[in-house]
C-alpha cells in the first residue's frame, strides 16, 4: 500500500509530536505515505483503548510512538501481519529504537554532583510509569546509580512521582520540598516535569 501508521498518545506532548513530525517527514522522503493513529491514552489505565481495526490491510508497517504497550497489545499490533518497531519504549518481542535512559539518567545526576550539590532529589514518572524497561524507570535506576557511586545516599525520600505534565512537575516539587527542604538540587525525568518543578521554586522564592 505504501503506506505507514504511526500510533501514538492523543495528548500534546513534545517528544511524540517531534519523533512525528521527523518520522513522517523521513518516510515521506522515501515514497511513503503516513497514516496518524491517536490513542486515548490516560495514565494510570491498566490498558491503552488500542483499536487497529482501521489499519488492517491498509498499512505495510507501524510505528509505535511513546506507547507503554503490554499483552494484549502487543498481540493486537502483531496480528496485522506487518513490521511493527515501538520509539521511545522497549518490549521484546517488538523490534524498538530508544535512547539509554539508565545513562541519561547517570549523566544528569553525575553533572550536579560535580557542581558540589549531595542531596539530589529525583522527579520521576508516575507509579505505573516506572517499571526498568520504562524511560522514566530507567532514569530513576541512572540517578541511584550516579549517588551510588559518588558515596552519597539515594534514600527514596528524595524521590517524588509526577505525571509527564508542568502540574505534576510543580505539585512533586512542592511535595519533595515539604519532605525534603534539604534538597539543593534536582533531577527531572523530563523537560515539561521541568518545568512546572521550576514554577514551584519561583513560588517558593527559591
Amino acid at each position: 500500500t505504501g503506506m505507514v501508521a504511526l500510533i501514538l498518545p492523543d495528548f500534546d506532548e513534545w517528544y511524540p509530536s517531534a519523533v512525528l513530525e521527523g518520522a513522517q517527514r523521513r518516510l515521506q522522503s522515501k515514497g511513503f505515505t503516513t497514516l496518524v493513529h491517536s490513542v486515548d491514552y490516560l495514565r494510570g489505565k491498566p490498558h491503552l483503548d488500542l483499536d487497529v481495526g482501521p489499519l488492517r490491510r491498509r498499512v505495510d508497517g507501524v510505528l509505535v510512538i511513546s506507547l507503554p504497550l503490554v499483552g494484549s497489545e502487543i498481540v493486537s499490533v502483531q496480528s496485522l501481519g506487518v513490521p511493527v518497531v515501538l520509539v521511545g519504549n522497549a518490549n521484546p518481542p517488538l523490534a524498538s529504537i530508544s535512547v539509554d535512559d539508565v545513562e541519561i539518567g547517570l549523566i544528569a545526576t553525575q553533572h550536579l554532583l560535580e557542581l558540589g550539590h549531595t542531596v539530589i532529589g529525583h522527579i520521576t514518572g508516575a507509579l505505573d510509569e516506572v517499571a526498568p524497561s520504562m524511560p522514566a524507570g530507567a532514569r530513576l535506576e541512572g540517578w541511584r546509580q550516579a549517588m551510588l557511586e559518588a558515596g552519597q545516599d539515594p534514600d527514596p525520600d528524595l524521590v517524588e512521582h509526577s505525571y509527564f505534565d508542568i502540574g505534576g512537575g510543580h505539585d512533586a516539587m512542592m511535595e519533595l520540598l515539604n519532605r525534603r527542604p534539604d534538597v539543593t538540587a534536582v533531577f527531572a525525568a523530563a523537560d515539561c516535569i521541568a518545568a512546572g518543578a521550576i514554577r514551584a521554586l519561583e513560588e517558593r522564592g527559591l
